[in-house]
């Protein structure tokens, strides 16, 4: 059904901050409203995937950002992480896929996050990305008009 994406986004952060009370999480967003034909339920947990990693792997601090251009929405969900290294950032949204950090397994999931959060993005006629741009770990969900 066509849904605001904006208060899409609003309410995953909104639900992101009271469960998260000492992480900021903050919205850059100068577009009051950006109609999508969407499943809502799907759509809202491919966005909480993207923030869960942000949270699980970031330090402390999040941005998300929105841009609208001629041919797209596009959404922006970064942390101050780590980073994910180089040999695999080609792997992230690979099925089960976690980054190996050893013989530690402080951070729990399954390593389907991402995957499903692509999915769900191409079912919608978007793209989800990894943008390496050291300090901050990004990923970009760009939707056509």
């Amino acid at each position: 059904e066509k849904s605001d994406i904006i208060q899409i986004i609003n309410n995953v952060i909104t639900r992101f901050k009271t469960t998260y009370p000492s992480y900021t999480i903050t919205l850059k967003n100068k577009i009051p409203s950006f109609l999508y034909e969407v499943d809502v339920f799907h759509f809202e947990g491919a966005i909480s995937n993207v923030l869960d990693n942000a949270i699980k792997y970031g330090d402390r601090e999040i941005q998300v950002a929105t841009k609208e251009t001629t041919t797209s929405f596009e959404v922006y969900i970064a942390d101050n992480g780590q980073g994910i290294p180089k040999s695999y950032q080609t792997d992230i949204f690979e099925k089960f896929f976690r980054v190996p950090s050893g013989n530690l397994h402080d951070v729990k999931g399954f390593g389907i996050g991402l995957y499903y959060a692509l999915n769900i993005i191409l079912k919608h006629n978007g793209t989800l990305e990894f943008l390496p741009q050291e300090p901050w770990t990004t990923f970009k969900i760009s939707l056509v008009k």
